[in-house]
C-alpha cells in the first residue's frame, strides 16, 4: 500500500476502501479518455478535430453545456 492510499485511510476511515475504488475508476477512465484525444489529435489522426481550436469549437461547447444542465 502507498503512502497516498495510507492517508487516505487515516482521514476516511471505513469510507476508504470505497474511495480508493472510485479513485481507481476515475483514473482509468482518464487514462482512456487521454489515450482517444491523443489518437484523435495526431499528425495522422482525425483531420476535423486536427482543425479544431478554443475558438472555433465555443459556440458548441456553450450548447453542450446548457444540454448538461
Amino acid at each position: 500500500m502507498d503512502l497516498d492510499s495510507l492517508a487516505l485511510r487515516n482521514i476516511a476511515g471505513e469510507n476508504a476502501d470505497t474511495l480508493l475504488a472510485d479513485a481507481d475508476r476515475t483514473a482509468k477512465a482518464f487514462r482512456y479518455f487521454y489515450v482517444v484525444v491523443s489518437r484523435l489529435r495526431a499528425s495522422d489522426g482525425c483531420p476535423w478535430d486536427l482543425e479544431q481550436t478554443p475558438s472555433s469549437i465555443r459556440g458548441n461547447i456553450i450548447e453542450e453545456a446548457y444540454e448538461l444542465a
